[in-house]
């Protein structure tokens, strides 16, 4: 069999253009590891699942419900002893921003129930319920799990009466504004559930009968809520 050897010109060629590839061929991997070095990574969204030990807590926020169970009651114009008051509510903490500033926005239901001194022959009885639009500005610390926050509420007020003296009976209910201004903590104990405690001032104004007339009143009391 008969080989036929290329010309020595054209296997100088194929050896040069080889020795080329087997230099460039470097320089390519090199290229592309710089461009993987030098392109930005393609932005991630973490979400926070679970407030686990060693993880992220969950960012405290949203609606959240509130129930005051236990309250003293103590009106500042002398003319009560200190009583009992509950109250319930629902609101949104909204975080607007990174960081611990939040803002809670709702409504809440209060209930005094009066305790009037005691008199012979003479039964006076009274409660003063109030519904308000109420705005809690405040900051979030301690891992996602201590509230502390202002309190500001503005709404209606009705103060219902009942005198008795003998066999006579009076009843009568008194209209009016209220303006709320307070402050509190709340702890996040288990998941959603957090307990708290604050105090608070219910400046008061009623309308009778053309006339004006104010009872304001001091309260301090603790709180259970839920985090949905």
């Amino acid at each position: 069999m008969t080989t036929h050897r290329l010309p020595r010109s054209i296997r100088a060629a194929l050896v040069s253009l080889a020795a080329i590839a087997a230099l460039l061929a470097p320089g390519v991997s090199r290229a592309d590891e710089a461009a993987e070095e030098t392109c930005p990574e393609e932005p991630t969204i973490r979400v926070r699942l679970t407030g686990a030990p060693g993880e992220d807590a969950p960012r405290l926020s949203g609606i959240h419900v509130f129930l005051v169970p236990g309250v003293i009651h103590v009106p500042l114009d002398g003319e009560d002893d200190p009583g009992y008051q509950w109250g319930l509510g629902a609101a949104w903490l909204f975080r607007p921003a990174d960081g611990p500033f939040a803002i809670d926005t709702g409504i809440g239901l209060e209930h005094s129930i009066g305790n009037p001194p005691d008199q012979p022959g003479y039964d006076f009885e009274s409660h003063q319920v109030r519904v308000e639009a109420q705005a809690r500005p405040g900051a979030v610390l301690v891992g996602e799990t201590l509230w502390v926050f202002g309190e500001v509420g503005f709404g209606y007020v009705v103060w219902p009466t009942s005198s008795t003296v003998g066999s006579m009976t009076t009843e009568n209910a008194t209209h009016g504004l209220v303006l709320s201004l307070g402050a509190g903590a709340s702890y996040q104990v288990w998941e959603g559930l957090a307990i708290g405690a604050g105090f608070g001032f219910d400046l008061q104004w009623f309308f009778a009968g053309g006339q004006i007339s104010s009872s304001h009143n001091f309260d301090l009391g603790v709180s259970a809520g839920w985090f949905f």
